[in-house]
Parts: C-alpha cells; sequence; structure tokens
C-alpha cells in the first residue's frame, strides 16, 4: 500500500519538524520505468534508487519546504521534466550554500535546454529571485539584461543602448565588464582593464567599439561626457579621449594625498600632452577638456572660450607673454576668505604704472573675462601710446617721486602693503 502511494504521489513525502509537507525523495512517474514501478510496489519505495539514496545520505537528501512546493508546481501544473527539476534544485541549494550570486544561479540554470522559460522563471522565483522578479530566460541576453541591467542605473542604460542600437551582445559586453572588475588592481583600473579589452576585441566593428567607449566610459561621467562634447568632439576619436582621460585619473591616483596632489598630477598631465603627437586644436581641446589646473606658459595655454577669442589680440599687441603672466597670476591671487584679492581698477591701474599701452590694457581684460576699460577704435594700433610692456620705465609720478613702473612687485607691495612676492 506505501509503495502504491508514493506511486501515485510520485514520490515519498514526510512532514518536518514544523509539520510542513516535504519530499523526502522521488519517483519519476514520467518516465514510465516500469521496472522502478514493480520494484516499488514489491519491496516499497524505499528499495528503488532515489529511496537508498535518502536512506544513505542519512535521511537528508531530500527537499525543504519551500523546495517541495517549487517541486510540486513544476512537476503538476507546468509538466517539467521531473528529475531534472528535482537535480535542478538540489544543485541550485548547492552552488548557492557555496556562495554563488544570483546571477551564477541564473547562468547555471539557463543551460538547461529541456525546460523552456516558464519552467525556468519558476524555478527562479522559487529558488533565486526572492521577493524580486525572475529573470526572463526566452534567450541568454534577456536572461543577462532582465538579471544585471534591468534598473534605471547609467551602466545599465549603457548595456540596453548597446544591444538595442548597435547590436552588440549582452552577453560579450557583461563577460567585459566582469573580467575587468576581476582584473582590476593597483596598477590598472577597471576602467583602463575595460578600454584596452574593448580596442583588442576582434569582433567589434570600429564603430562598435566606438560605442562601448561612448557609453561605458566617456558616459559614466558628467565630467568625461562634458569635456567630450564641448570641447574634443570633432579634434580627435572617442577612444583616444577616453584613454587620456583614463591616464590623467591614473595620475591623480598617483599623487593621491600628497599636498596640491591635483595640481602635481594636472602639471605631469600637461608635459606628457606637449609630447604626444597631436594637432594645435586637439591639444588645446584636451586642455579644456581635462580642467588642467597648470601655470601658462604661452600664450597658446589661453584656451577657454573668452581667452581664445582675444589670444590673437594679445599676441598682436607684443605684449610679453612674461607681463601677462603676472597679471594672470594677480587676477587669480585670492585672501584667506577666499575673496580676490586684487579688483579689476587696481590691476587695471598697475597695467597703467607698467607702462601698458591701451590696446594691451583692453587685450588683457577681455582675455579675462573683463569689458575693455579704453574705448576701442579702427585706427587704434599695437604700436601707438604707451610702451609695449617690454620693462621700459615710465616716467610717471607717484607721489613726488619717479617711480619703476616696470618693477610689477614693488607695485604690489604699494597697492596692498604685502611682502615681496615670490617670483613667478
Amino acid at each position: 500500500m506505501t509503495g502504491a502511494k508514493d506511486i501515485k504521489a510520485g514520490g515519498h513525502y514526510g512532514l518536518d519538524f514544523d509539520g510542513n509537507r516535504v519530499l523526502q525523495y522521488p519517483l519519476y512517474t514520467d518516465e514510465n520505468e516500469i521496472g522502478q514501478t514493480l520494484q516499488t510496489l514489491l519491496f516499497g519505495s524505499t528499495a528503488t534508487k532515489s529511496g537508498r539514496t535518502w536512506i544513505n545520505s542519512d535521511f537528508t537528501s531530500g527537499l525543504d519546504a519551500a523546495q517541495t512546493k517549487v517541486y510540486d508546481n513544476l512537476r503538476d501544473k507546468l509538466h517539467a521534466p521531473q528529475q531534472t527539476v528535482y537535480t535542478l534544485i538540489r544543485e541550485l541549494a548547492g552552488i548557492a550554500a557555496q556562495g554563488a550570486d544570483k546571477f551564477s544561479q541564473r547562468d547555471y540554470l539557463a543551460e538547461f535546454d529541456v525546460l523552456n522559460n516558464e519552467q525556468k522563471q519558476a524555478l527562479d522565483s522559487g529558488m533565486i529571485a526572492g521577493n524580486t522578479r525572475p529573470a526572463d530566460y526566452s534567450s541568454y541576453d534577456s536572461m543577462i539584461l532582465s538579471s544585471e541591467y534591468r534598473d534605471d542605473s547609467k551602466r545599465s542604460k549603457a548595456v540596453r543602448t548597446l544591444y538595442e542600437t548597435y547590436g552588440i551582445p549582452v552577453y560579450k559586453v557583461h563577460r567585459m565588464l566582469q573580467a575587468a572588475g576581476e582584473q582590476s588592481n593597483v596598477q590598472k583600473t577597471e576602467e583602463q582593464w575595460l578600454m584596452t579589452a574593448i580596442n583588442q576585441d576582434t569582433e567589434l566593428s570600429n564603430q562598435q567599439k566606438d560605442a562601448m567607449t561612448a557609453q561605458l566610459i566617456v558616459g559614466a561621467t558628467k565630467s568625461r561626457e562634458q569635456g567630450w562634447e564641448k570641447y574634443v568632439k570633432g579634434n580627435m576619436d572617442i577612444r583616444t579621449y577616453a584613454g587620456y582621460t583614463l591616464k590623467q585619473e591614473a595620475l591623480k591616483d598617483t599623487y593621491k594625498g600628497q599636498d596640491d596632489a591635483d595640481k602635481k598630477a594636472d602639471a605631469e598631465m600637461y608635459e606628457y600632452l606637449k609630447n604626444e603627437n597631436l594637432s594645435a586644436d586637439a591639444r588645446k581641446s584636451l586642455y579644456q577638456a581635462l580642467s588642467l589646473a597648470v601655470e601658462p606658459d604661452s600664450y597658446d595655454m589661453l584656451t577657454n572660450k573668452k581667452q581664445v577669442e582675444y589670444r590673437d589680440a594679445l599676441e598682436k599687441s607684443e605684449l610679453p607673454f612674461e607681463t601677462y603672466h603676472k597679471l594672470w597670476n594677480m587676477k587669480k591671487s585670492k585672501n584667506s576668505d577666499n575673496s580676490f584679492t586684487y579688483t579689476k581698477k587696481e590691476i587695471v591701474s598697475e597695467m597703467e604704472h607698467m607702462g601698458l599701452s591701451k590696446v594691451q590694457i583692453n587685450a588683457v581684460c577681455q582675455s579675462f573675462g573683463w569689458a575693455a576699460p579704453y574705448q576701442q577704435t579702427k585706427t587704434a594700433s599695437s604700436g601707438s601710446g604707451r610702451a609695449k610692456g617690454s620693462g621700459s620705465k615710465s616716467t610717471k609720478k607717484n607721489g613726488g617721486k619717479i617711480s619703476s613702473n616696470g618693477d610689477t612687485a614693488n607695485t604690489l607691495r604699494r597697492l596692498t602693503g604685502l611682502p615681496q612676492l615670490p617670483n613667478l
């Protein structure tokens, strides 16, 4: 009687300590095994292979209450292959106990082609998902998307865009991201590994490589994205630009914790870019995109939008760059409360004492983003008026004394009462 009952139930059931129904071992009724049926009727279900396995495991090889519900549902309602389902439930529980994450469990489940999407989702719901939605197993890419990239994070949106717009398989992108994360170390960051993997891939087209770079590296931060769109786009390809952004970040990591770390990193990056085989426009666009906080050493470094507009005027006015550099530092100088040390009026007055022409003063002010203090006329020329700021002395009186107006440091002390400034 017990054997017949177990055959009808599809296995031998019992109760756990809480009174819940549990499957202690299965009898696979969908396999039409006459030998198993006769054996069970004659000697009881414990004489079957699965019954003996249960006994030899000290009665521990069965399913718990939650697993039993999953098994019964798949067997009775979804008509899934019983032995496959029972084996999968046991194996999924085993790899989860060993610390496998949800994706690893789903990756394992996805391999069983004998199960359809609905059956796999039922197993996922009962064994993996917990309180979340199960994955979609209609295809391998769908499984990865629904498991790992279903939220609204930048990375998830990027992976979906690469799949839907550029036809890049999700599994390829996911494996690259996984490998980059696993291989990252102090010598190479995750994004550097990813950039290398993208460049070295032999299956992706150049367009797809550019798309991956745009979505996963440049698009990963607002500053990189803005740098590309506002300054660099059109001057170089996006993978080259991404490489320079990662180089700058690597330098910043090198100087991390040191005084003036960012300035040191930017200075080294500037020297690096000077030696790169870049066009003048490409180099200038990188200075802007990377926001390099370095001391200018020529008019070529005046690269923001307003400065570029007036750079030619500065050069045509024949104002020595050394003089401009001193004025540039005056303009940047700040007090301890973060207020600017010098006003526009004081800096203009300083330029007058230095002997700069009106054309030169206007050009300097405009490069600083200020309105020109002198009315500009078509007849004005860089050679008219005062000296060119080349170090010649003015005879303008100051308090009854003749001042050496080319001496910027003395004038700064006169304006502020500060001790002598260091040479810049």
